[in-house]
């Protein structure tokens, strides 16, 4: 009696048939929970999608289709994207006293292209040309003075794109439009552009220390003494004492002809002399405030090369957006926030 009630459980509305029990629990055959999604999604963030069916039968004994860890992940990749930056900020952290970090960086990632041959119009794309290049990825970062609060953002778009974000990780490290921002970058003009539009009289950007030390240093080579090092050593202490008219002065009398093919002294001092306001060392080290973007290299390293420029990876470029805003995700500590909305 009681088999004939569980099978008459299982009829559809019509009467006509018995249903499987999967259809009657609400599992497809060969479906995969959200729970194990997840797995494959933790696992293709961090390495290669050939590895991650592997990995799963070795850490959670299921055996998952070829091609699903690639399939999963994007599809994920794809909401996260859906979803603004701004709707993973944390509005009740408070305004810092002390000045916001705020760092951005490019680095460049492997895109793979696309391009019909002429004599092919048809959808088969096993017969278009492949183009691979590579694009700058921007990633950005603004932190709390103690570290205790990092945000991060990244973009394969537009410097304005950059900027606009990094104004995002500011709030999303307590920062509003009174907060004071201490930026600090290489020598690249989209950097320092940004950070002015963003930030106005808000933000002090300072050139990377160890980025202008190259410079210096590869000038020293021309220096005709024979005590090159201590000129070095006292040019990068000058400079960190605000004395960079001075500076300017001591390279001077030794810049290169014009005809000449290596001009080391003449790049750095071009390059001291565009960048005015630049080189407020002085004032950052008082404030124990970094002089140097070591935090935003780093970053690019273990949040978008880690995984975007894994050996034989190439990246469609709307995949290599997905990816970067998967991995972002996960270093602002909201991966289980979305996995918890996911249905």
């Amino acid at each position: 009696m009681e088999c004939e009630e569980q099978i008459y459980r299982f009829r559809d509305s019509a009467g006509s048939r018995f249903r499987p029990f999967s259809e009657s629990v609400n599992i497809r055959n060969q479906s995969y929970s959200k729970l194990l999604q997840r797995y494959i999604c933790d696992f293709s963030a961090e390495t290669a999608f050939g590895h991650v069916q592997e990995k799963i039968m070795e850490h959670h004994g299921v055996k998952i289709a070829n091609g699903a860890a690639y399939r999963f992940t994007i599809d994920h990749a794809k909401k996260i994207s859906e979803k603004k930056l701004s709707s993973f900020l944390n509005s009740d952290l408070p305004a810092p006293k002390e000045p916001i970090i705020a760092q951005s960086d490019g680095s460049m990632i492997p895109i793979l292209e696309h391009e019909e041959t002429p004599d092919d119009t048809t959808e088969d794309r096993r017969k278009a040309k492949r183009i691979l290049k590579w694009k700058e990825a921007r990633l950005s970062l603004a932190c709390t003075k103690d570290l205790e609060n990092i945000y991060f953002a990244a973009t394969t778009g537009s410097p304005e794109e950059a900027g606009k974000q990094l104004k995002i990780c500011v709030q999303g490290v307590g920062g509003n439009d009174h907060s004071r921002i201490h930026g600090v970058g290489d020598g690249a003009p989209w950097i320092a552009n940004q950070f002015e539009e963003q930030f106005g009289s808000n933000g002090n950007y300072l050139i990377d220390f160890m980025h202008l030390s190259g410079y210096l240093s590869a000038a020293s080579e021309a220096h005709p003494t024979e005590k090159k090092a201590q000129w070095l050593e006292e040019q990068k202490a000058a400079m960190k004492e605000n004395q960079s008219e001075q500076v300017l002065a001591r390279l001077k009398p030794y810049i290169e002809a014009l005809d000449k093919e290596n001009r080391p002294v003449a790049d750095c001092y071009r390059y001291i002399k565009n960048r005015p306001k630049q080189f407020n060392y002085q004032e950052a080290i008082k404030e124990k405030l970094p002089i140097g973007s070591g935090q935003i290299e780093s970053a690019h390293r273990y949040i978008v090369q880690k995984r975007l420029k894994v050996p034989g990876a190439w990246w469609k470029p709307e995949n290599a957006q997905h990816m970067l805003n998967l991995r972002v995700l996960r270093a602002n500590k909201n991966w289980s926030n979305y996995w918890q909305q996911v249905e």
